[in-house]
């Protein structure tokens, strides 16, 4: 073991040929994820910087980066260089457990990273309707769902929608789904506190004065919330850019528009 362990932290040393894959792998990893609008939660406890937590989070996938390539030539070492000399029965079982709890580790982590709540992309995230005397599509208000899939409830502190052209916020109020009674769907109140295991719409009116309410047809939309950031409880969950603004009101118009066979 100390010759495998040996070996793979010399193939993983900074005068190894290939040591930039991990710094390499760590940064793309990070800049995937940041993407793709995953919550990393490893910088929680850092003050509240946003240049300080991103720089911290790059550092975690560039040592999770520099894990996996040392675990790597180690399985290397155990299952093809040391073959070659011998079949090592007790080496081969100390490197599946190795491998076993690395695999376990990143799972927990990754789990760990997308926090409470899972969040229903597929479900639309803004309300419409069609003006077909104006043959345009007017944006109501956003609907955005989400299930703690937690043995907690969750306390909402805040929950709102940003443009990211004009900065306006649209806070938005939470509806629990009500799967019993003769007729389920969402409560029609309003509430901060999400059961366990709870499925809930969050629901943001561009006004609030019900008595005065209207939307925004699509090019005011783009005036003013062709791209967005959702956050929940103060972490931007998910940006939204113009290109999935534009795709989500194509498919409005389209499926407005389409003629009944």
């Amino acid at each position: 073991m100390p010759k495998a362990i040996s070996f793979a932290a010399e193939r993983t040393s900074t005068n190894a040929v290939t040591w930039w894959f991990a710094p390499a792998g760590g940064f793309l990893a990070a800049l995937l994820m940041y993407g793709a609008g995953i919550p990393m939660t490893f910088s929680e406890w850092l003050p509240e910087n946003p240049v300080v937590r991103a720089g911290f989070d790059v550092l975690v996938c560039v040592i999770v980066a520099y894990a996996v390539i040392f675990f790597f030539w180690l399985v290397w070492y155990a299952f093809i260089h040391r073959l070659r000399i011998k079949l090592n029965p007790w080496l081969v079982a100390a490197s599946l457990g190795v491998i076993i709890v690395i695999v376990a580790t990143a799972g927990y982590f990754w789990d760990l990273s997308r926090g409470p709540v899972i969040w229903d992309w597929g479900f639309r995230w803004m309300n419409f309707s069609y003006l077909e005397d104006k043959n345009r599509i007017n944006i109501n208000r956003f609907e955005i769902v989400g299930e703690n899939r937690w043995d907690d409830p969750i306390v909402i502190s805040n929950a709102f929608v940003r443009s990211d052209i004009t900065n306006q916020n649209i806070d938005m109020g939470a509806h629990i789904w009500k799967s019993s009674g003769s007729n389920p769907g969402w409560s029609s109140t309003t509430t901060n506190v999400i059961p366990a295991k709870g499925r809930f719409l969050l629901y943001g009116k561009f006004n609030p004065d019900p008595s005065n309410y209207t939307g925004l047809v699509d090019t005011e939309f783009r005036e003013k919330f062709g791209q967005f950031s959702f956050f929940f409880n103060s972490k931007l969950v998910k940006r939204f850019y113009a290109s999935d603004v534009d795709k989500l009101i194509r498919k409005m118009f389209e499926d407005s528009t389409k003629k009944p066979h």
